[in-house]
């Protein structure tokens, strides 16, 4: 989220959301990269088109993030886990998760995630 705000010019936003996740962080931070952790093996299996691994792996780590809470990371992987899906061939569901993580993204604010979750909805749309 902070790196949306610094995208769009609002560093003192990005300063003020920098200071409570790094106070968040220390408490959480084994969490936090365990859920990034399981994100990029999800990412891995799906390029390697292993798709049981990759949604067991997107599952575990939506988990973690929205348990924390995390929505930014939350929503990430739920962009990830919808191009997973698309690649896979599963259509419906690749369009519920990425409209998922655009819905969220736009909550937070996070405007350039969420044009990302848009294009690959739009790119959904020319099939």
């Amino acid at each position: 989220y902070a790196e949306a705000q610094f995208l769009t010019g609002d560093i003192a936003g990005a300063e003020r959301t920098l200071a409570i996740v790094e106070e968040w962080a220390t408490e959480n931070i084994a969490t936090l990269l365990l859920a990034q952790i399981r994100l990029v093996r999800g990412r891995i299996f799906a390029h390697q088109s292993d798709w049981q691994r990759a949604a067991s792996a997107f599952r575990g780590a939506r988990e973690m993030a929205v348990a924390m809470p995390f929505p930014h990371l939350a929503a990430d992987i739920s962009y990830h886990r919808g191009k997973a899906l698309q690649s896979e061939g599963r259509f419906a569901a690749a369009r519920e998760s990425l409209e998922e993580s655009r819905k969220e993204f736009e909550r937070l604010g996070a405007g350039p995630f969420a044009q990302r979750s848009a294009e690959a909805l739009a790119s959904l749309d020319q099939r």
